[in-house]
């Protein structure tokens, strides 16, 4: 029996399992890069949004506005940091282990409710109301969830 022709076949299909999973890793990738840039913009829109339209701006005053912006841009300098910490785990992508039918994107939407909770606390440091239909804390933690719906689909410049 010439198993040579299998030979062939079987390394033309690993080379082709080699490719896609290179693929699948870039893909990966600029996920978490994008994921990053939705995380920034959307927290960057959401205090705006909160400190416009708060009585509790005026009452805190320049100072601790300076700071409150500075501990959001803290924030978000450690934004990529937290985005490869909570969604790029191996087990969250198939290419990087064994390729599920079953994948489910609920642990991405958890990890990313996780990062944006990091706003409430800075919400809470200022003494900003949160609702706590959005904001939810995570039990035996001073650390907050965001519990609010999320649009992925939804189109955003990102650049302006």
């Amino acid at each position: 029996m010439d198993t040579s022709e299998f030979d062939t076949k079987i390394g033309k299909l690993e080379e082709e399992m080699k490719n896609l999973r290179e693929e699948m890793e870039k893909t990966c990738k600029d996920f978490l890069s994008a994921a990053s840039e939705f995380i920034i913009e959307w927290s960057k829109e959401d205090v705006d949004k909160i400190v416009s339209n708060s009585e509790n701006t005026i009452k805190i005053g320049i100072e601790d506005l300076h700071k409150l912006k500075s501990d959001l841009q803290n924030f978000i300098s450690k934004v990529p940091n937290l985005v490869d910490q909570h969604l790029n785990k191996d087990t969250y992508w198939g290419h990087r282990g064994i390729i599920s039918a079953k994948w489910n994107s609920r642990p991405l939407e958890e990890g990313t409710k996780i990062i944006l909770g990091h706003i409430a606390k800075i919400y809470q440091d200022y003494g900003y109301p949160m609702d706590k239909k959005i904001w939810q804390s995570q039990k035996g933690s001073s650390q907050f969830e965001y519990s609010g719906r999320l649009d992925f689909g939804q189109e955003r410049d990102l650049k302006s």
